[in-house]
């Protein structure tokens, strides 16, 4: 009944299920689904775990801000990174190699058009080849046409 449970096991004993941290950190368990049946549990007394507790969330949140204000203080702003022959061609390659300007634009949705497709039971994601037709073209000559402007950029 109490497997994988602290928080019942929390609410038999303190009549609070909020407490099943304190529990949990008393016998070193990181993972509550390691619970069994048959394992013993140590349970600690109330006011003295709480009285141990650091409460969280609390302080100064100009503290706070100093602390992250501080952290900066070890970054020198004039290093700066060293960039070799290779990482370099590889940040000026051109993403497309059919491209002349560089990497495609985005393939953005019209507005209200959903992206996913029930049909038959399966979930299509996308629009198929048959919404990329124009002006009465089939299937074939759709993908012929494809073949072709691939091949003659080639």
């Amino acid at each position: 009944e109490y497997a994988m449970r602290p928080d019942l096991i929390s609410q038999s004993v303190y009549n609070n299920y909020l407490y099943a941290e304190i529990i949990l950190k008393y016998n070193g368990i990181s993972n509550p689904f390691t619970i069994n049946e048959g394992d013993v549990i140590l349970i600690p007394d109330l006011d003295s775990a709480l009285q141990k507790m650091k409460p969280t969330g609390t302080g100064n949140k100009a503290d706070q801000a100093e602390k992250i204000r501080d952290s900066y203080k070890y970054i020198d702003p004039l290093k700066r990174p060293n960039k070799n022959k290779i990482t370099k061609k590889f940040d000026e390659r051109q993403v497309v190699s059919s491209a002349t300007t560089g990497s495609l634009p985005p393939n953005i949705a019209d507005e209200g058009v959903s992206q996913i497709t029930p049909r038959n039971g399966r979930v299509y994601f996308g629009e198929g080849v048959e919404t990329c037709l124009q002006n009465g073209m089939s299937q074939s000559e759709f993908l012929a046409s494809i073949i072709n402007n691939k091949n003659s950029n080639s």
